[in-house]
């Protein structure tokens, strides 16, 4: 008997191919909200003892452990804080997303984690620097979903049943 491919199975392949064990990359299904979050987390370590609060106002022990999240949610009408994410994306629950779409937005978060990385060491290193957060560029992002367009058929994937 084999698994039916649906969008957690096409992410968590997507993650293997594109992630793999560069990034702590989870991903977590709410399905009494036809939600789907994609949540990672960055490290770095804090040698100097720099004096780092988060949004929260919770000061940084000697690793700082950064989590930020993408939503995946179907079009229904939600209730949803679209600032508290990265990126959101909509799907159809009834049809699923396109499997290009999957695999652009796995393909553009690794581009995003690379960078981000980048940018905390810049943070717990460089005085100069007194903010940290990921940003996910619009353009970039165009050109990446095109791409995967290009390598990915344009099937759907099929939203995941209990």
């Amino acid at each position: 008997m084999t698994k039916k491919e649906d969008m957690l199975t096409w992410f968590d392949q997507m993650i293997d191919t594109y992630i793999g064990d560069a990034y702590d990359v989870a991903i977590n299904w709410d399905n009494r909200h036809h939600q789907i979050e994609i949540t990672m987390r960055l490290f770095a370590e804090n040698k100097e003892d720099l004096a780092v609060v988060d949004v929260c106002n919770v000061a940084a022990e000697s690793i700082i452990e950064f989590e930020d999240s993408l939503l995946l949610y179907s079009g229904e009408k939600q209730n949803i804080d679209f600032v508290d994410y990265l990126a959101t994306f909509s799907f159809n629950r009834r049809q699923g997303m396109e499997k290009a779409k999957m695999a652009a937005i796995i393909m553009m978060l690794r581009e995003v984690l690379d960078e981000g990385q980048s940018d905390l060491l810049d943070f717990m290193t460089d005085e100069t620097v007194e903010e940290f957060e990921l940003h996910w560029p619009e353009e970039e992002w165009q050109r990446t979903l095109q791409q995967a367009q290009q390598i990915y058929p344009n099937t759907l994937v099929r939203y995941p049943k209990f």
